[in-house]
């Protein structure tokens, strides 16, 4: 049974004397309207419950519910007292008081009309939400909106039960409809054992690939090919919308065979192990292509490596080579050519020989070489069976029209086992850079030939290097699919663009955009020579040019003093306690339970989901901390409420919850405004026999990121788990987007990848204001605005210039990706995956980089004319790497390793973490608050200044060892008193 308080619905309740006299105290004109509404003015404090309630909640609650602090709080206000008999009205009276009211509050009643409105939203609503709570949360929301009375709980939970259940049912009988009963048969088949096994076949969908070994690839396409040949099942599904279909997934890779048998729907049953076979078989195909990706850019490495070795190894040879040569210069002084060819004789007759120093030369030429491709055969050719057996496998398209590559990769299947040397060429290789046609293309008889087993090499590395690009693409795959085909249509963005020009104040003509971009570009380098003009730039000895040092703020004369204080006034809290205070304060555990929205059939489920939180996130894990429970809990039933009660977006929506509560104390108005925050990824270790572990090249260990985004107000707004070799600028809008608290930063500060040029293009046409962190600005290129554009600060710098036609010609395609972006069709990480890396035949790519060329060379001239932005840049980057320390604090088992080797449950870790760290931040800052209200009680002179150099970020008083006690019992509360810090330090200073 789905209750009030795990919806949005909202109830009455009075956190303090101020909540009520914000919310509840009548104003002269609704005074007056009560008392000519009423029949007799013993009635007019019942009128004013009913008129404040209404505005507060958006319902008339029954007047035997109404808290007595809300009526002798009105009653206050009109001069009377209240008794129980002024609170009760005849039926007819009470729903005339209803009308009158919503007429005077402009709110309609929940009637037919709009009934059946709301059903046609939650209609709508159901192609994206999936359980009856989620529709809830949608019907108040839109009542609300639109100035309509909200119904009755039951009446709301009723028609969003039924909404939901319809469309399930419609949803899956058409899929039903359209399978043919032996089809059903198989899926029946594989929730049973077969003869001699003790397992379903059901296991194998939830299987995870291992470490990127050969034994594993070899098994994976073993799985791959066994996932397939369940057959095609996506044109069963074709009308079930993507969300859906990745929530049945969900639901049904979480139940064992034996679970899914006992289903007494049994079309749901059907319609969700298909899901979940169609999602299976997209992440079969994703791996093995990223594992070929992985494979072929390691054989780069590698050679790469071998040949810096190779120039260690043969250094001594070239000092000999080099003294030889040296020696064979000094001859040249003899001016008798008898004595010159003598002298030369001799140094070479001391040097060893002729064919020895030519050995020699050729050894040098061969191993110094700059090129490392001849050298990555022998890392290819153990793996050359393995490689083609999972080439074959996939089925690959080209997303363009240039089909040349897939030619070749055809051709060299087709001669996978012809033993020659040579091959006739059957295509151009005008898609190979030039070292690789040298090393492929040979001369036999006069005639041109392929070599092989370079061709080999040159194509499969070509491949890995377009699958990364996007340029060709894998059929069924997520990863690797088309990304083209998730874009919306032309004539369905038409409608949304002037919504998207009214919002972000781009002009959607093209010329328009072109004029306008240059206009602001024209500007910032005029700005930037008023400001160098002003104060220029200072020179270095080496004549390099250099910032000037901005004053650092200090501390004010009181602060040590008031740190002090601060920290002996602080209460020692158990990292649980603290957990079970902030979920008093804002109930975000109500956001954990099974996924299909329905009541959690556990005992005790408060508990248990904040001890699962604490185990996950604190990495100590279920067994240790059912071992350190002094009630005793199963390690197993931790396990199995991680599994089946906990999701990356309930503890998103979790966190934002504490986010909310943390934005709307006055405290965190000193620490900043919320206009800002900053992008940085973290290492993270996990176990290494999975494919998502990498190779880290800062901390040479393999592991994991964690990208996450940090507010100016100190809280994670958002987490994701990345491999070590994704470039994280790509994630970052994806942060953006997911982010869904009420703290919506409007300028982005991200490490150095996200100067990226079309990064900052997208990001701009997103009216996001992306700010990359800039190192090393002497060595960027600036665009001027032409060609004939004359500049005259900064020389050397400005190295090109902008191609406004090649925006304005792909800037219709611009807007398409734009558009679908907002609207949720596809990720931006999905598409900078591929315009991250060059393409050589993507206009699309070399719009949004020449757009963002533009957005850079505006970025760095504000960056070093600017002494506030530097500062801000500094400022961000240290309160990152502070929040990711602060974080790693609470990391206390397994030395912060991920044991788990699923990577659908990294992303799930790094979100438990955060929790927990907004938890601490949470308590952290009502602490605080109340410490630093009593010292200004007690005389304490404290500043704006000072208050901002103590973060949240405080540990010293957080015990995280000792046995963990959880204590529902006691209640843990804030009123707004409580919270209110003088004016003089929340407003912000002029």
């Amino acid at each position: 049974m789905i209750t009030t308080h795990r919806s949005a619905y909202p109830r009455l309740k009075i956190n303090s004397t101020n909540d009520l006299d914000e919310r509840y105290t009548p104003i002269r004109e609704e005074i007056d309207f009560a008392f000519k509404s009423v029949q007799r003015h013993s009635q007019v404090v019942a009128f004013l419950v009913l008129l404040k309630a209404v505005q507060d909640i958006g319902y008339f609650p029954r007047l035997a519910e109404i808290p007595h602090q809300i009526t002798s709080h009105i009653a206050h206000y009109v001069g009377q007292t209240v008794t129980s008999r002024g609170l009760m009205l005849p039926n007819r009276t009470l729903y005339r008081y209803h009308r009158v009211i919503r007429n005077f509050v402009g709110m309609s009643a929940f009637a037919g009309t709009a009934e059946g409105q709301l059903r046609k939203v939650l209609l709508e609503a159901t192609q994206t939400q999936h359980s009856t709570i989620d529709l809830i949360n949608a019907a108040v929301e839109w009542l609300l909106r639109e100035r309509i009375e909200l119904p009755m709980f039951d009446t709301l939970r009723r028609i969003c039960g039924s909404i939901n259940r319809a469309k399930h049912k419609t949803l899956q009988s058409a899929v039903i409809a359209r399978i043919p009963k032996s089809v059903l048969a198989q899926l029946d088949a594989l929730l049973k054992p077969a003869k001699g096994q003790l397992l379903a076949e059901w296991a194998r969908i939830r299987e995870k690939p291992g470490s990127p070994t050969l034994s594993a690839l070899r098994d994976y396409l073993n799985h791959d090919e066994w996932v397939w040949s369940l057959g095609d099942f996506l044109p069963y599904v074709a009308d079930v919308p993507k969300p859906k279909l990745r929530h049945y997934s969900a639901e049904a890779r979480e139940l064992a065979a034996s679970d899914l048998a006992n289903f007494s729907d049994v079309n749901h049953r059907y319609v969700i192990m298909i899901a979940a076979i169609i999602e299976a078989g997209q992440e079969s195909r994703d791996v093995l292509a990223r594992f070929f990706c992985k494979r072929m850019f390691h054989f780069e490495k590698q050679a790469q490596v071998y040949l810096d070795e190779a120039h260690l190894r043969q250094r001594d040879l070239v000092e000999h080579v080099v003294r030889v040569f040296r020696d064979v210069l000094v001859a040249l002084e003899e001016r008798s050519p008898i004595k010159f060819f003598k002298a030369i004789w001799a140094i070479i007759k001391l040097a060893g020989s002729r064919e020895t120093l030519i050995e020699a030369c050729n050894t040098i030429l061969g191993k110094v070489s700059k090129n490392h491709l001849p050298h990555i055969w022998q890392y290819f050719k153990s793996n050359r069976t393995a490689l083609f057996q999972l080439v074959r496998s996939l089925p690959l398209q080209s997303t363009t029209d240039d089909t040349s590559l897939m030619d070749a990769v055809k051709v060299v299947l087709r001669d996978e086992e012809i033993r020659t040397e040579f091959v006739k060429p059957e295509f151009s290789m005008g898609w190979a850079g030039e070292r690789w046609r040298a090393l492929v293309t040979g001369k036999v008889d006069g005639k041109t030939v392929y070599r092989k087993d370079s061709l080999e090499l040159c194509v499969f590395t070509h491949l890995a290097h377009e699958l990364r690009s996007g340029d060709i693409a894998v059929e069924g795959s997520a990863e690797h699919a088309d990304y083209r085909k998730q874009l919306l249509a032309g004539s369905d963005i038409i409608g949304k663009l002037p919504a998207y020009s009214a919002a972000t104040g781009i002009s959607i003509v093209p010329k328009t955009f072109c004029k306008d971009l240059r206009q602001l570009l024209d500007t910032a380098i005029n700005e930037a020579r008023i400001k160098l003009s002003i104060k220029p730039l200072r020179k270095r000895k080496d004549g390099e040019w250099t910032l000037g040092r901005y004053e650092k703020r200090q501390p004010g004369p009181q602060f040590a003093a008031l740190e002090a204080v601060v920290h002996q006034h602080l209460i020692n809290r158990g990292v649980i306690e603290i957990m079970v205070n902030a979920d008093e304060l804002t109930q975000f555990s109500r956001h954990f339970g099974p996924p299909a929205g329905t009541a959690p059939k556990i005992q005790d489920v408060r508990k248990r989901h904040l001890l699962t939180a604490f185990a996950y996130g604190t990495g100590l894990g279920p067994t240790q901390v059912a071992k350190h429970l002094r009630e005793g809990m199963d390690p197993k039933e931790i396990a199995y409420i991680n599994r089946h009660h906990f999701s990356s977006d309930q503890l998103l929506r979790a966190n934002a919850e504490l986010i909310n509560l943390v934005n709307r104390l006055p405290l965190s108005a000193i620490y900043g405004d919320g206009n800002s925050a900053g992008a940085d990824g973290t290492y993270i270790a996990i176990r290494d026999k999975n494919l998502v572990a990498e190779f880290h090249f800062r901390y040479r260990k393999l592991g994991g990121i964690k990208h996450q985004l940090i507010s100016n107000k100190y809280v994670a707004l958002f987490s994701t788990f990345i491999p070590c070799s994704a470039w994280e600028a790509t994630y970052l809008l994806d942060m953006v987007f997911g982010n869904k608290s009420d703290i919506q930063p409007k300028k982005i500060y991200g490490d150095t990848q996200s100067q990226t040029a079309p990064i900052l293009g997208l990001s701009f046409m997103l009216g996001i204001d992306v700010r990359p962190r800039i190192r090393r600005w002497k060595d960027v290129v600036l665009y001027k605005p032409s060609f004939e554009s004359d500049i005259d600060f900064l020389p050397g710098m400005w190295r090109g210039s902008i191609n406004w036609d090649l925006i304005e010609s792909q800037f219709e395609d611009v807007l398409r990706v734009v558009i679908s972006i907002q609207q949720g069709t596809i990720i931006p990480s999905t598409l900078l995956k591929h315009l991250g890396t060059y393409s050589r035949r993507n206009k699309l790519y070399q719009a949004l980089r020449e757009i963002g060329r533009v957005v850079r060379t505006m970025l760095i001239l504000d960056y070093i004319t600017n002494e506030d932005e530097q500062r801000t840049v500094q400022k961000v980057t240290n309160m990152v790497e502070h929040y990711n320390r602060f974080n790693d604090w609470f990391v206390i088992g397994e030395r912060g390793v991920i044991r788990d080797n699923d990577p659908d449950e990294f992303d799930k870790r790094v979100k438990y973490r955060d929790l927990i760290a907004n938890c601490a931040i949470l308590q952290n800052v009502v602490d605080l608050t109340r410490i630093f209200k009593e010292l200004i009680d007690k005389g304490y002179v404290i500043s704006r200044d000072d208050i901002q150099q103590i973060s949240p970020y405080l540990t010293q008083h957080i015990k995280r060892f000792g046995e963990f006690v959880i204590d529902l019992s006691q209640p843990f509360s804030i009123t707004d008193e409580d919270m209110q810090l003088p004016k003089t330090l929340t407003d912000p200073p002029n």
